[in-house]
């Protein structure tokens, strides 16, 4: 503005060279280069108040620090308070001999709608609870003490919901809740009844539970990240993020949201661990897990995610990835098996998976096109890991977009980041710092999953400090942290100019 305004009462001739795109696209994209350069040797340098180390928000208990070897440790898997340490499941692989269906294994505070449940014991700072669910179970039964858990927040949420009606007309709601009724296996189907039964509330309908189960299908913005990293002899990391905002009010006028109640769910079959999913009250599908010794999964947003070519995409067959990855993570054990399933089925939206093998080297993207579109059984594009390839970032833009900058400017930094390391930095710690950094965490973040399904490492870290709006001020300064003010203007002014 200022240019523009000198340059003027200066000289008409050079005003309108200055509004020439061609004399000053040149000079921005050049000035914008150096800028984007310069701010990836400037994330990747470590700082005195961050050295590449997680905030204190994100600094786990002691006790998290040696999981690894708590892991291994031959000790009583539930301690003298009834609460289990956070790994001990992972070497006791049958039920729990009380045969409890849903019971919080560890949490990171006693939410306020459950302070007199013996089960809620703090033992990690911002670990989430972790459940057992039974599949032996009737259907309708399974998820009974989740709910009953987060009685509380479950009804606030489904006022909310009930208010909005998830922004769709009576007419679209009716559309959606007939097709997506058609393409959800019975079983599943069965559990949202029983939802619906425990939540004991009008505010809880099959149809909006069934909705809610595939909010992305309904376009619902979303961002998400995740980065898949092999160690130096190949086994697989898998780190993710989800970034979304769901937020209700309580009655005590106080704002939660999903950060408050993310959970893990461990799916138990015939006595013995099947999978392990990142969830929320309520939902059933899966968009974040583990299937034990087996592979992990994310999903991830892609752009021009439209509803009503979505719609279309439902009636001609194509399947919601939720129900549709639950139901492989219950009947597919390995990596291969899963990819090659993922990747022979159409999804109704566009969408990134990201999974990893526990084999070393197993990890791909696989880029769904969505929609109506059919050509090549709607992937875009399945890229892999490979000795030489070491990692892999997925942020919300195709790898192979062309023009700068993209739209998420997450990934090239992030992978400008991750050039300056070498396959031998990669640890479980390496992979989760990274998820955490100022360059790919942001003020949408939900949680972060870090797992490696070689060991059956898996954890999830929870930002319940979120809750409520944010200002423009506090998403601002998220990309500052990555930027610095003047390399934000610069290519600010660049991108808008075009």
């Amino acid at each position: 503005f200022w240019l523009k305004t000198q340059t003027k009462s200066a000289s008409p001739m050079l005003h309108s060279m200055f509004l020439s795109s061609r004399t000053l696209r040149p000079l921005l994209l050049f000035l914008g280069i150096c800028s984007w350069k310069h701010a990836v040797v400037r994330a990747a340098r470590p700082k005195p108040d961050d050295a590449n180390v997680a905030s204190p928000e994100h600094v786990t208990s002691s006790a998290s620090d040696g999981e690894q070897a708590e892991k291994h440790a031959n000790t009583d898997p539930e301690d003298s308070s009834g609460a289990r340490s956070l790994h001990q499941d992972d070497v006791n692989t049958t039920h729990p001999k009380n045969g409890s269906d849903a019971r919080p294994l560890h949490e990171n505070q006693v939410p306020e709608n459950d302070t007199e449940n013996d089960s809620a014991r703090p033992l990690h700072h911002n670990q989430v609870p972790r459940f057992e669910i039974n599949l032996d179970m009737p259907a309708h039964e399974r998820w009974a003490k989740v709910v009953d858990y987060y009685r509380k927040d479950i009804l606030a949420m489904g006022a909310a919901l009930n208010s909005t009606r998830l922004s769709l007309t009576d007419a679209e709601w009716s559309a959606w809740v007939n097709v997506l009724t058609s393409l959800t296996p019975q079983n599943q189907i069965e559990e949202m009844q029983g939802l619906v039964a425990e939540a004991k509330s009008l505010v809880w309908t099959f149809d909006l539970v069934l909705l809610l189960n595939n909010l992305y299908e309904l376009s619902s913005p979303t961002l998400c990240s995740g980065l898949l990293a092999a160690g130096p002899d190949g086994r697989m990391i898998h780190g993710r993020n989800v970034d979304y905002r769901l937020d209700w009010e309580m009655p005590d006028g106080k704002t939660r949201g999903l950060q408050d109640v993310t959970f893990e769910a461990d799916m138990y079959k015939n006595g013995s661990r099947v999978f392990t999913m990142v969830g929320w009250p309520m939902m059933i599908g899966v968009h974040t897990g583990m299937h034990f010794e087996g592979w992990t999964f994310e999903q991830n947003t892609r752009r021009t995610n439209n509803a009503a070519e979505n719609l279309l995409a439902a009636r001609q067959g194509a399947k919601p990835f939720g129900s549709f990855i639950r139901q492989l993570m219950e009947t597919t054990s390995t990596y291969e098996a899963a990819l090659a399933s993922i990747s022979t089925h159409r999804f109704i939206a566009p969408q990134y998976h990201v999974l990893s093998g526990s084999e070393p080297y197993q990890g791909a993207i696989v880029t769904h096109v969505g929609g109506t579109d059919n050509s090549s059984n709607g992937i875009r594009s399945i890229q892999k890991i490979a000795p030489g390839v070491w990692f892999l970032l997925q942020t919300n833009d195709d790898h192979d977009d062309e023009g700068w900058p993209a739209h998420d400017d997450r990934y090239a930094i992030g992978e400008g980041v991750l050039h300056k390391h070498s396959q031998e930095d990669v640890t479980e710690d390496f992979v989760l710092n990274f998820m955490q950094s100022k360059l790919i965490e942001n003020p949408l973040t939900l949680f972060t999953f870090v797992a490696s399904p070689k060991t059956d490492y898996r954890k999830t870290i929870a930002y319940p400090s979120r809750s409520g709006s944010r200002s423009a001020e506090k998403s601002f300064s998220c990309f500052r942290y990555a930027y610095g003010l003047p390399e934000l203007l610069l290519i600010s002014l660049w991108t808008c100019h075009l």
